[in-house]
């Protein structure tokens, strides 16, 4: 309908646009043949006096669309249900055509942003972790190691090492004025401390916080049975206590502390070769790479402990619907016109 009204208006513009006379005439390019031009016939001479002054004529922008409609008004009338039919028709189409657009507009976002992310578990080595992510096929790296049986002062807690201290507590944070959450990417010897941790033992914003990689009961346990308190308290203090200062207090339950993966070399003994770490969590940097890059992190765990985990099934069902979407939707948009 509307390219009906658009070539109707454009014709009937050009013809609004003509004189009368012409129009009376039929104008110069109808007239296919050669005219034959008799000669005039003998006769008492006429006066030319000349033609009378007429008025300029007034074209009025409107006419052209007042013809139109007019004209579009009788085409309607003449076949109402023929031209009903056409219209819906038309409407249709054009609404296929819109939500076909739509949708493939969504899957070429979705494609554009396809985010696969491989995964290592269960005690995969930090010091391979380090490997994969210099290996370029991944970015944004993500780590984190777990320990339940750690004591602060005897206080039964929760040791967290990590990179992302966003991806590991959804708590909110009280920080230092000179501390944020980039220090979880430093080797600093700074920490969280959950909010029940810090009232326990009266940990304050920059008070010293002390973890013992393994608890107390059981370095007593393992200790010389003649050693003097002095001696046991010089060998927990120095061996297997690790010193921090609190740089952050988590508004959570539970008795908690979180420490820079990077500050390792801080707990001495506790980590003799690498750290176990319970995930290890990448984007890939391609997607189509997926084969390859699995076929190489084989060849890397191979006799090394962790697990490997890299799921496409939804992303490749993304990739299959955007080719089809891409294939089927100029044919698709030729017919509908």
């Amino acid at each position: 309908m509307a390219l009906l009204l658009l070539l109707a208006w454009a014709a009937l513009g050009s013809v609004a646009k003509k004189p009368p006379l012409e129009l009376l005439q039929g104008g110069t390019n109808r007239h296919t043949g050669k005219r034959k031009v008799l000669p005039p016939e003998p006769g008492e001479p006429v006066a030319f006096t000349g033609l009378p002054e007429l008025p300029e004529p007034v074209y009025r922008s409107h006419t052209a669309l007042r013809h139109t409609l007019r004209y579009v008004g009788r085409h309607l009338r003449r076949t109402p249900v023929r031209s009903l039919l056409a219209v819906l028709l038309a409407l249709v189409l054009a609404f296929s055509i819109g939500f076909f657009t739509l949708l493939r507009s969504t899957y070429r976002d979705l494609y554009q942003n396809i985010e696969v992310h491989p995964r290592f578990l269960n005690g995969f080595s930090d010091n391979r972790a380090r490997d994969v992510e210099k290996s370029g096929y991944v970015r944004d790296p993500f780590y984190r190691y777990k320990r339940t049986d750690c004591e602060s002062n005897f206080v039964e807690d929760t040791l967290v090492l990590t990179n992302n201290i966003s991806r590991v507590t959804s708590a909110e944070i009280t920080w230092r004025e000179d501390k944020g959450p980039e220090m979880f990417t430093q080797n600093q010897a700074f920490c969280v401390v959950s909010r029940e941790l810090a009232e326990e033992l009266g940990y304050e914003l920059g008070s010293r916080a002390e973890i013992c990689s393994s608890g107390y009961i059981w370095i007593l346990r393992d200790a010389h049975p003649y050693a003097t308190q002095e001696e046991l308290t010089e060998r927990i203090y120095h061996e297997y206590t690790h010193h921090f200062t609190v740089a952050g207090i988590a508004e959570e339950e539970g008795k908690t502390f979180y420490a820079p993966l990077a500050t390792r070399p801080h707990f001495g003994s506790m980590f003799a070769d690498y750290i176990p770490l319970d995930l290890a969590e990448y984007t890939l940097n391609d997607y189509h790479k997926a084969t390859e890059f699995r076929s190489w992190v084989f060849r890397l765990l191979v006799g090394r402990p962790g697990s490997f985990s890299l799921e496409t099934q939804e992303a490749d069902r993304i990739y299959q619907t955007y080719r089809l979407l891409e294939l089927l939707y100029p044919i698709a948009f030729t017919l509908a016109l």
